[in-house]
C-alpha cells in the first residue's frame, strides 16, 4: 500500500499531523516494516464495500489480558500511595498482579510473532494493546485522588508517569528474554523480531498515556506537570504558539517562546505528529464480537457504524485476530473450490514436441490465451485465481451458483477454443467442491504484502476428482515411458494384461460422449467432463431454494436441470447423482455429476415443489425401480 492510499484510511481530523506523504516519510522512514497495513472487513452484505481496519476478536483470553492490566496499574497505584504515606503494602498481591500479566503479555506476543510471516500481527497487539495501557493509564491522576486527596492533589501527575515508567522497564525486560527465545525457535535474529512498534510507544510516552490529544493541549496538563516538569498553563495561553508548532519556522523570541523552550515543542510537536499517526491506526481497530454464531463489529471507525447501533453484522468471511490462540487468524477455511484439467496434456505434448519447437511454442501461446479467457471468466463470476496447476488452474470462490455458472462457461469457451485450433483437443476435467481448506502465508516481510497458499483436504478432493482414475499411477507410468521414447503401441500393449483383469473397467457408451462421468463397476470414477461432490450439491441446493426444477433426457441418463440466467443469458444445468466414489487416499465420497443441458431443454418436464437435493435422490430412486441396478 502506498503512502498516499494509506493515509487516506486513516480517520481524522489531524491537529497537527500533516497528511503529505513525505512529512509522514520523514516522520517514520520506516513505515511498512514498522506498521500494520490495513485489511479489509467484510460486511455481512458481502456486495457492499469492505471497511478497512483491524479485527481483534474480543476473546475471554483478551478481556482476561485486560483485567490482568488493570489489576497491575491497581496494585501499582497501591504501592506508590503507601510510599507516600510511608505505609507498607501487600507485596505477594503486586507481585502475583505482575507475574499473571506478564504471563498473559508473553502468550499473547508470543503467538502473534511465531504466526505472523510478515503479516504485521505484532504490530496489530502493541497497536491494540497501547490503547488498553493508555486508557487505563490516562486516568491514574484521578484515581489517586479518590484513594487519597491530599496525595492525589500533589503528586497524581508525577505517580502517574512514575507508574509509567515502572510498566516500561519490566515489559521491555520481559520482551528482551522472550525474542530471544524465539530468536532460536524461529531462526530469525532478534532486532528483526523485537517489533519496531514497542519501541516507539517506549520513545513517546504520549502514546502510552493518553487516547485523544485536542487542538489547545487542553489533555497535556498531567504531561507538562508530571513528565516535563514544567508549568505549560502559561505557554498555552501566549498568542501565535499554535502557528509555530504547525510550522517549525524560525522562532521570535519576543512574540513567541524565550530559545530555552523551543526545544521542547520541537519536540512536543514531533511527539504530538507522531501520536495522531499512530493513534489513527488504533482507531481502525474493529472490536469483534460473536453471538449466536455471527460475527459483530463494534467501536467502528469514525463514520461507518449503523445509526443508533454502532455495530455491524460482519460477513464469515472477515478473519478476526485473536491473539490469545497459536495462529491468531485460524488458517481453517470453508470455501467453494473449482479445478479444471487438461486431458493427456502431456501425451499431447510429446507429439508436440516430436513435431518441432514451433509446432510446441503455438500450442502455448494458444494455451496462455485460453488461459487468460478463463482469468476474465472467472473473475466475471467473483472466482479468484489461486493457483495455476500446469495444464490446469484452481479457483476460490463464496458462492456455489456462481462457480457453477463460471464451470460451464468455462466448459463452453473450451469447446471453443479447440475449435479455433487449440491442439490440446483431448477432453477437459473440471471438479467442483465444498469443504475444508487451509491457508498457509507465503511471505515473510512486510514489504513482500500478504499473500496465502490453499492446502489441505479440500485441494486433494479435488485433485482426486479431477485425476479420474484409481489407476492413474499406471497412465502415469505409460506416459513416462512414452515421453522417453518407447513406441506407443510397444507399451500399451505391454499393460494390456492389467486391463485384461478388470482392474479399471471402461463404459465404451459413457465415454463416446464428447464430455463424460461415471463410476464403474468398481467404484472408480471416470471424469472427463464436470463432476461436484455432495457437500456442494447440498449448498447449491440452499442457494437455489424456491428455484424451478425440471427432469431433462439424453439417452437412457436422467438429469434433474435447473435453468439459470448468467449474465442475461439463458443457462440450463443439468445435475444426476452417480454414486459413492473411490478415491485414492480418501473416504467413500458422494458424487455428482454436472453437465450443460443446451441440448436437452426443449423437451423438459417441470418437477412441482421439490427441492434439488430430494429430487436428485428421487431420480436416483426412480432409476433403480426401473432397472433394478443403483448407481455406484
Amino acid at each position: 500500500m502506498s503512502s498516499t492510499s494509506f493515509l487516506q484510511t486513516l480517520p481524522g481530523p489531524f491537529n497537527f499531523l500533516s497528511t503529505d506523504p513525505e512529512e509522514v516519510r520523514r516522520l517514520i522512514p520506516d513505515l511498512q516494516r514498522m506498521l500494520p497495513m490495513p485489511r479489509p472487513i467484510f460486511l455481512e452484505d458481502e456486495s457492499a464495500t469492505p471497511l478497512q481496519g483491524f479485527p481483534v476478536l474480543l476473546s475471554a483470553g483478551l478481556l482476561d489480558l485486560r483485567a490482568a492490566l488493570r489489576d497491575l496499574l491497581d496494585a501499582e497505584e497501591a504501592v506508590q500511595v503507601a510510599g507516600l504515606r510511608r505505609e507498607g503494602h501487600d507485596v505477594k498481591a503486586h507481585t502475583q498482579a505482575w507475574d499473571r500479566y506478564t504471563a498473559l503479555l508473553c502468550r499473547a506476543v508470543e503467538n502473534a510473532t511465531i504466526s505472523s510471516y510478515g503479516r504485521g500481527y505484532p504490530a496489530v497487539f502493541w497497536l491494540q494493546h497501547s490503547l488498553d495501557v493508555a486508557r487505563l493509564l490516562k486516568d491514574v491522576p484521578r484515581r489517586i485522588l479518590r484513594r487519597d486527596s491530599e496525595i492525589g492533589r500533589r503528586h497524581g501527575d508525577a505517580i502517574k508517569y512514575r507508574i509509567l515508567d515502572r510498566f516500561l522497564d519490566r515489559v521491555l525486560s520481559t520482551m528482551y528474554d522472550l525474542m530471544a527465545r524465539l530468536a532460536v525457535a524461529t531462526e530469525e535474529g532478534e532486532e528483526e523480531l523485537f517489533p519496531r512498534l514497542l519501541t516507539r510507544l517506549r520513545d513517546n510516552v504520549l502514546l502510552l498515556t493518553e487516547d485523544y490529544i485536542g487542538r489547545d493541549l487542553a489533555e497535556l496538563g498531567s504531561y507538562f506537570t508530571g513528565s516535563l516538569r514544567i508549568d505549560g498553563r502559561d505557554l498555552l495561553v501566549r498568542p501565535g504558539y499554535v502557528a509555530y508548532l504547525a510550522t517549525l519556522k524560525s522562532y521570535d523570541p519576543a512574540r513567541l517562546l524565550p530559545p530555552p523552550l523551543v526545544t521542547v515543542w520541537e519536540s512536543l510537536l514531533i511527539k504530538l505528529k507522531e501520536f495522531e499517526l499512530i493513534h489513527a491506526l488504533r482507531r481502525l481497530i474493529v472490536p469483534i464480537e460473536v453471538r449466536d454464531g455471527v460475527m459483530v463489529g463494534r467501536d467502528l471507525p469514525v463514520g461507518k457504524a449503523m445509526p443508533g447501533s454502532g455495530e455491524l453484522r460482519l460477513s464469515a468471511a472477515t478473519r478476526p485476530l485473536d491473539f490469545m490462540e497459536p495462529w491468531v487468524v485460524d488458517p481453517r477455511v470453508e470455501r467453494y473450490g473449482m479445478i479444471y484439467d487438461i486431458s493427456e496434456f502431456s501425451a499431447t505434448l510429446s507429439v508436440l514436441h516430436r513435431a518441432g519447437n514451433d509446432s510446441q511454442d503455438g500450442a502455448f501461446l494458444a494455451m496462455f490465451r485460453f488461459q487468460r479467457r478463463i482469468n476474465r471468466l472467472a473473475a466475471s463470476h467473483r472466482a479468484k485465481l489461486e493457483k495455476y496447476l500446469g495444464d490446469g488452474a484452481f479457483y476460490s470462490s463464496r458462492e456455489a451458483t456462481n462457480l457453477l455458472l463460471c464451470s460451464i462457461q468455462l466448459q463452453r469457451y473450451y469447446v471453443a477454443a479447440v475449435r479455433e485450433g487449440l491442439p490440446f483437443d483431448r477432453g477437459m476435467r473440471i471438479a467442483l467442491n465444498y469443504g475444508p481448506y487451509r491457508l498457509i502465508p507465503m511471505s515473510s516481510r512486510p514489504e513482500e504484502g500478504e499473500r496465502y497458499e490453499f492446502f489441505g483436504p479440500g485441494l486433494v478432493e479435488l485433485s482426486r476428482l479431477t485425476t479420474g482414475k484409481a489407476t492413474q499411477e499406471i497412465d502415469e507410468v505409460k506416459t513416462m515411458l512414452i515421453n522417453q521414447g518407447y513406441p506407443e503401441a510397444t507399451v500399451h500393449r505391454f499393460f494390456s494384461p492389467l486391463s485384461s483383469k478388470n482392474l479399471d473397467v471402461v463404459d465404451k457408451k459413457e465415454e463416446s460422449r464428447p464430455f463424460y462421468a461415471y463410476i464403474n463397476r468398481n467404484g472408480t470414477l471416470h471424469n472427463n467432463g464436470m463432476v461436484a461432490t455432495g457437500p456442494f450439491i447440498a449448498q447449491l441446493d440452499h442457494e437455489t431454494a424456491g428455484i424451478r426444477l425440471f427432469r431433462g433426457q439424453e439417452g437412457d441418463r436422467s438429469y434433474v436441470v435447473v435453468i439459470f440466467e448468467d449474465a442475461g443469458e439463458r443457462l440450463p444445468v443439468g445435475i444426476r447423482k452417480l454414486g459413492m466414489a473411490h478415491l485414492k487416499g480418501l473416504e467413500k465420497l458422494p458424487v455428482y455429476e454436472i453437465v450443460d443441458a443446451v441440448g436437452m431443454d426443449q423437451n423438459l418436464t417441470e418437477i412441482p415443489g421439490e427441492p434439488l437435493l430430494s429430487a436428485l435422490d428421487r431420480e436416483v430412486a426412480n432409476f433403480l425401480e426401473s432397472t433394478g441396478i443403483w448407481p455406484r
